[in-house]
């Protein structure tokens, strides 16, 4: 062994004399090497160096930033009355598009005066502004700074008296403008109006009283168990939606142990003389054994004022707890999210370890196999938890969980903190579960609000793993390619019911080509890679989409033959062929039976109910009894899943059993940072689309159409209005006179063989409007509606097909004859009452009373179509 060891060190030391010798050597040959090898040590390096100089130089712009969401900033505003705050209006940081913002509409008090409370939060104001203008924004009223206010350290009272310029019961747009430190401007928008006869201070107080009374059970009972209707239909079993059906117990919490935490806030959704549609917002905490928790509440009040009370017609309480990633939320297996909607955003990942889901407006992860749950996006947390950071004026969607635990989201609407606090738009976010950082994607500003888009992006927004993002927005999909932060419009002019969309929004289509007869063409749209094919028509046929099963398109061929009209202008397409086709343009199954015919279908999942006609001997289509088609997938079975389960004081919640159980005692609760880009990812979207209609019920939006008569059909579903692109009112479910007549109107000239009986009622609609002209020109070119918008100025010509004649009494009731159009003789309707309808006769060129069934019977035989129109102010 020690002989072995000499040898090793005798080795050793041979090795290293010979190192030594080497090195003392004077070799060219090496000595040249060495210098060369340094010089491209230097020269590398220079370079390598370079390369991190001219990076930074280029791309400085583009560091990441992690940071915490930084808290709310801008001040709040209230309109005040009668010691009540009611339509609360949040800061906008860029001037937005007023004409269809309706945070609440806002009756002017005797001698057209608005009080207003600004509420400071910790801001200082330098300066505050205002601006009045028609609601088109084409006519401006007047403006002016506040001058005159009371404050405190924590709000301002001011007040505004209008010049009596203002028209009464016309709407007006008002814009007040905060400047507050380092000049920064803040805008808040709000829809006045002047009318004396509302009662308004009356009813607003009926709705606080309500409330107030719901936490007083001894009082409950007498001061509003009239108003209610309880009865077997309401459920008393939920607390997140108790309705007028509901018990007084139920309506009054039960056996909650339930506090307001702060005052209610009144949003006026509509109003008229009699009738009225409140919503109340408020929070509220309740204790659960020793927890407590908050939660967000809001009260929809729909009544009527009658002659000795109040009438409530329908009563809606919604109730969502306000979540936090702490303790009281996990435990073992099982997340108890308590009371709230039973139907919410969520997704997993395949392996079911990451589990992500929305309440409230936040989005929260938890990975059982990490032992970790966290708050992904919010507004608010238990440091920012006032009214701007709870405003629930946005949204997010979940559009996928990859392998790795990383969920890609997009959150849309308001933004109420952080970088882009007071802003409307779509934002597109990755969270990296590894890191626990939110990186920013893409920032898309709009100039419309919530409400809006909630109807458009909300029904199509895709992002693929090519770093394309798509969505639907003023009537086009747009592509954004997010590294270049370049938009491409994929498709304009697209009409809402035009598009067809998957439930997972990975696929869409569209009718993209069609004639008199139908539709020539529809084109798929595989957003996931970014592909797009065309599914035409045959020769002598047309096809008929009908929406998306799973990810596959459903569409039928007709004969153009078999293909009709009728009287109510409907398109009646029988289809002796479904397909259901796949992404890659594969039809994956038929439908297709003799002389069977489908005429429409109700996807529902994974079945298709078929409505059918088929052709009985004399080759006449007439009803078949209907069948339905099963998707042979299976439905997709989740990892965690979701369930309400009834406990003693909270009745129904909502909890989650989960894919593995989680150790309680070493759960990690997760706060992310945001990682931004400082040179911004950002790009700005404005609309311009015109020949919408907006559907709005309370301040909320219902639809949005490109058909006027399909928008005024949704509006009197709810206690609604119809408005144009420029805020105009269309149609408004109002309450109407018991009768009515146009008595300017006595008679007209008698339509003759030279001129039809729509000229002649078309040539008196303009002689009321104090224009004599002759049409007869006109009609070979214009549609009725563009004569009447030709003559008569600040006017919109409107034509309703298939609807109820109750629909045309909003016109009648404010003096705008209606033309009820006919094959034979068309009349002009100036009145009506209980029981008849008045009408100008062209035939006779008379008035003439006629009964109501006859009338009624007159207008559904010719397809219920009319014609008339609104004004508004110059």
């Amino acid at each position: 062994m020690r002989r072995k060891k000499d040898r090793a060190n005798e080795f050793n030391s041979i090795k290293h004399v010979d190192l030594q010798e080497n090195g003392s050597r004077d070799n060219p040959i090496k000595r040249f090497l060495l210098t060369k090898m340094w010089k491209y040590v230097i020269i590398a390096a220079w370079f390598v160096a370079s390369l991190f100089f001219f990076g930074y130089l280029l791309n400085r712009g583009n560091t990441d930033l992690t940071k915490e969401m930084a808290p709310a900033t801008l001040p709040v505003i209230c309109v005040r009355q009668n010691g009540h705050d009611f339509n609360r209006m949040f800061g906008y940081t860029t001037e937005m598009d007023y004409s269809v913002i309706r945070d609440g509409i806002t009756p002017l008090e005797s001698g057209r005066k608005l009080n207003v409370r600004v509420y400071k939060m910790g801001e200082k104001i330098n300066n505050i502004s205002y601006e009045l203008r028609s609601i088109d924004k084409e006519r401006f009223v007047e403006e002016g700074d506040a001058t005159t206010y009371t404050q405190t350290s924590e709000y301002m009272d001011l007040s505004f008296t209008f010049k009596d310029i203002i028209s009464e019961k016309t709407d007006y747009s008002l814009k007040i403008i905060l400047t507050l430190e380092n000049d920064r401007k803040a805008y808040y928008y709000a829809r006045i109006f002047e009318d004396d006869s509302l009662n308004f201070s009356e009813k607003l107080d009926y709705v606080y009283y309500f409330n107030d009374c719901t936490f007083d059970k001894e009082t409950a009972q007498d001061e509003i168990g009239k108003y209610m209707e309880s009865n077997s239909s309401g459920d008393n079993t939920n607390f997140s939606h108790v309705d007028i059906h509901s018990s007084m117990d139920q309506v009054t919490w039960g056996n909650l142990d339930v506090k307001r935490v702060d005052e209610p806030v009144c949003t006026v959704g509509e109003i008229d003389s009699k009738n009225a549609l409140m919503k109340l917002e408020y929070t509220v905490s309740a204790l659960t054994g020793e927890e407590e928790r908050l939660y967000a509440v809001t009260e929809y009040y729909r009544f009527i004022k009658g002659s000795d009370r109040m009438y409530l017609l329908s009563f809606d309480r919604y109730m969502n707890t306000i979540l936090f990633a702490d303790k009281g939320v996990v435990y073992n297996d099982t997340l108890m999210l308590g009371i709230m909607p039973d139907e919410f955003e969520h997704a997993e990942s395949e392996d079911g370890n990451t589990y992500a889901f929305v309440n409230n407006k936040s989005l929260f992860v938890v990975n059982s196999a990490q032992n970790t749950f966290g708050t992904a996006y919010s507004f608010y947390d238990k440091d920012n938890c006032d009214a701007r950071c709870i405003n629930p004026e946005h949204d997010i969607k979940i559009l996928r969980i990859d392998e790795s635990g990383n969920v890609y989201f997009y959150v849309y609407g308001y933004f109420n903190r952080g970088d882009y606090e007071g802003k409307c738009g779509i934002h597109l976010f990755e969270y990296n579960s590894k890191t626990n950082v939110v990186e920013e994607k893409i920032f898309i500003e709009c100039d419309k609000p919530y409400e809006i888009l909630k109807n458009e992006i909300g029904k199509l927004a895709y992002a693929n793993n090519m770093n394309e993002f798509y969505f639907f927005y003023d009537q086009k999909i747009h592509k954004v390619n997010i590294e270049e932060q370049t938009e491409e419009i994929i498709v304009k002019d697209l009409k809402n019911e035009y598009l067809f969309v998957s439930p997972s929004c990975k696929n869409c289509a569209w009718i993209s080509k069609e004639d008199a007869i139908g539709i020539d063409q529809i084109t798929f749209l595989d957003m996931e890679r970014s592909k797009t094919y065309d599914i035409k028509a045959k020769a002598g046929e047309h096809i008929k989409p009908m929406g998306f099963m799973g990810e596959d398109l459903i569409y039928g061929d007709a004969k153009n033959a078999d293909i009709t009209e009728n009287v109510f202008r409907e398109k009646i397409v029988p289809m002796y062929k479904l397909n259901i086709i796949n992404r890659y343009s594969e039809i994956l199954k038929t439908y297709s039976y003799p002389d069977i015919y489908v005429l429409g279908c109700k996807i529902n999942d994974n079945l298709i109910t078929l409505t059918r006609n088929e052709r009985n001997e004399d080759g006449e289509l007439v009803s078949a009894p209907p069948d339905s088609i099963v998707n042979t997938l299976m439905e997709k079975t989740y990892k965690n899943n979701s369930e309400v389960v009834i406990t003693e004081n909270l009745k129904k919640i909502v909890q989650v059993t989960l894919k593995k159980e989680m150790d309680n005692k070493k759960i990690k609760f997760k706060t992310p940072k945001t990682e931004m880009y400082e040179g911004r990812r950002e790009l700005i979207l404005t609309g311009d689309s015109t020949g919408i209609y907006y559907v709005m019920n309370s301040d909320e939006c219902a639809g949005i159409f490109t058909d006027i008569s399909n928008a005024v059909k949704c509006a009197n579903e709810g206690f609604g209005c119809v408005i144009d692109s420029n805020g105009h009112y269309l149609w408004k479910k109002e309450a109407y006179s018991k009768t009515n007549q146009i008595m300017r109107i006595d008679g007209m000239t008698v339509a003759d063989e030279e001129s039809s009986s729509m000229e002649a009622c078309l040539e008196k609609i303009l002689d009321f409007e104090g224009f004599s002209l002759d049409v007869k020109s006109d009609l070979r070119s214009k549609t009725y509606e563009e004569i009447i918008e030709k003559n008569v100025p600040n006017a919109k010509g409107i034509e309703l097909v298939n609807c109820s004649p109750e629909l045309i009494k909003y016109y009648l009731n404010k003096d705008i004859p209606v033309i009820a159009e006919a094959d034979n003789n068309t009349v002009l309707i100036i009145g009506y009452s209980d029981s008849v309808y008045v009408w100008v006769n062209p035939g006779s060129g008379n008035l003439m009373k006629v009964g109501r069934d006859e009338a009624e019977n007159f207008y559904e035989n010719n397809g219920n179509v009319f014609v008339t129109y609104v004004k508004w102010d110059s």
